[in-house]
């Protein structure tokens, strides 16, 4: 789950499953749980993490948020594309393990909890 997490919130959109497989496969993780997971960058949520991580990268690096209006966007060019690329890698490294541990902790203590519920804490 927090592997499948981890990869999902990446702007790496397309090759999710493949990074899935070349992870889960060598560490025998659940690669169907991992993909399942992956899902989180759904076209309705991507914006809303891709603009978190972008703010987060920014609040790293710089130590502000990033301001976003109208006149940021009518001067825009290559050099604030590339920052906010560099914004975009630093956000993920950061906003990537945090929803890893914060899921796959989710996961865990809800499977034990249900194992519990059903009397068999070995299994």
């Amino acid at each position: 789950m927090a592997v499948g997490l981890a990869v999902g919130v990446t702007p790496l959109y397309g090759f999710h499953w493949m990074i899935l497989v070349a992870i889960c496969v060598p560490f025998r993780l659940d690669t169907g749980i991992a993909l399942l997971a992956s899902q989180i960058s759904l076209p309705f949520i991507a914006p809303f993490l891709t603009f978190a991580e972008i703010q987060i990268g920014a609040r790293v690096l710089r130590g502000v948020w990033k301001a976003v209006s109208v006149a940021e966007l009518r001067g825009f060019g290559a050099r604030e594309a590339a920052a906010v690329v560099g914004e975009l890698v630093v956000g993920t490294l950061v906003v990537a393990p945090c929803i890893a541990l914060v899921g796959g902790t989710l996961a865990w203590a809800l499977t034990r909890a249900i194992r519990r519920a059903k009397g068999n804490e070995d299994a």
